[in-house]
């Protein structure tokens, strides 16, 4: 039987998250006010997603396992062995931290040696939680979605803060004149602006907020708001050197490794490679490692790479070999082949009906899942018709 799982995902209760995002929007309950951050469907070991097969539930990782062909096709099976995508809904009331992504290499060799030293997986000042690396693409879901990502040109960062006039900030810009090429100077503000950390340095960020109360514009207001948020923490003053943009309902953005961003404010759906490596910067209590996040940085200034959906399947295109996200809104008479790609469906809003294509009628399966509601398709289904009113987010593995 072509047959397609319901899925039962875990929800993350980090502090950044809302109490009424995900339940005002995907119909979650939220029977103790928390705030609830991320939902994640995959095979992460760290928020497994259960499978329903029949009367039976088990996690989604072990039922790949059972027949990785049939489940991935042959060369997904070939190539990961397992589903290789993390998929997300993020609901973000407060900024999150700035953060970048290590590559593969990186995230291996950070892997290895951080298990060498017996720094346990879940320990706070672990940097790396897996062997993977994390590129992403993020779109969203909310009519606005805040962010920040890729440094500013350096012209524009050394313009910004020489009009704050700030004697700590002025020898950071003395000192990136030693340098001719662009990489150099954006790794010697960052250095000289990651001093900040020092508690003795919070006179300085009082400064800067203190300017920007008296400034018109989206930055000297994002600054303003991470001072109430984090109080005098480095990420204050991170609107001066990052690009600040909204994206609007159904645009998504791509981030590769190496690149510093931060999620600030709305929901979205996030798809990545199947990895939880996180290296911070600022706007957060939790660990930085100035170094390691260092050596893994890209230096160089980039504009965000801003994503509309593309085609009748609602595309998002990246260079990623690990995942490709969809999105399709679905009217009362309009019906999607589906194809091979094993794939996570997530429906939005409304209510939709999914049904696998067989032969024999017998052999097909008819699923409704409605707004917060997930589904499972693996490879041997072969194609499903999806029909109602809604909308639905497709994550698989590229074809």
């Amino acid at each position: 039987m072509k047959k397609l799982y319901p899925l039962q995902s875990s929800i993350k209760n980090y502090e950044w998250g809302s109490r009424d995002m995900l339940s005002s929007v995907l119909g979650f309950e939220n029977p103790k006010d928390e705030t609830q951050a991320e939902l994640w469907m995959g095979v992460h070991e760290r928020g497994m997603s259960m499978a329903q097969d029949g009367k039976e539930t088990v996690p989604l990782d072990q039922l790949i396992r059972r027949d990785p062909v049939a489940m991935l096709g042959e060369k997904a099976a070939k190539n990961f062995g397992n589903l290789p995508f993390l998929f997300k809904v993020l609901a973000a009331e407060k900024a999150l931290s700035i953060q970048a992504h290590p590559n593969k290499s990186q995230a291996e060799e950070g892997f290895a040696r951080e298990n060498k030293q017996g720094i346990p997986i879940d320990a706070g000042h672990r940097n790396y939680r897996d062997s993977n690396h994390k590129p992403e693409v993020t779109c969203a879901l909310s009519e606005e979605f805040w962010a920040m990502c890729g440094f500013r040109p350096v012209a524009q960062i050394v313009s910004e803060f020489k009009k704050l006039n700030i004697s700590f900030f002025n020898q950071i810009l003395d000192a990136m004149q030693k340098h001719s090429d662009e990489s150099a100077q954006l790794k010697e503000f960052f250095l000289g602006a990651m001093k900040l950390r020092d508690g003795k340095m919070a006179h300085v960020i009082e400064d800067v907020v203190h300017y920007a109360q008296h400034q018109q514009g989206v930055p000297y207001e994002w600054m303003q708001k991470f001072y109430e948020m984090y109080g005098a923490d480095a990420g204050v003053v991170s609107p001066l050197y990052l690009n600040i943009f909204c994206l609007k309902k159904g645009q998504a953005v791509y981030l590769p490794a190496g690149e510093l961003h931060a999620y600030l404010h709305g929901m979205a759906v996030e798809l990545m490679a199947n990895s939880d490596n996180v290296l911070r910067g600022g706007l957060t209590p939790k660990h930085v490692d100035v170094k390691e996040l260092t050596h893994v940085l890209t230096f160089k200034s980039s504009e965000p790479d801003i994503l509309e959906a593309q085609g009748p399947d609602g595309a998002y295109k990246t260079p990623s070999s690990e995942f490709e996200m969809h999105r399709v809104e679905l009217g009362p008479d309009y019906m999607i082949n589906g194809g091979n790609p094993a794939q996570i469906i997530l429906c939005t809003q409304g209510r939709v009906t999914l049904e696998t294509i067989a032969g024999n009628p017998n052999d097909s399966q008819r699923i409704v899942i409605q707004r917060g509601e997930s589904v499972f398709m693996p490879y041997h289904a072969g194609g499903y018709m999806a029909s109602g009113r809604g909308e639905l987010f497709f994550a698989q593995i590229p074809s």
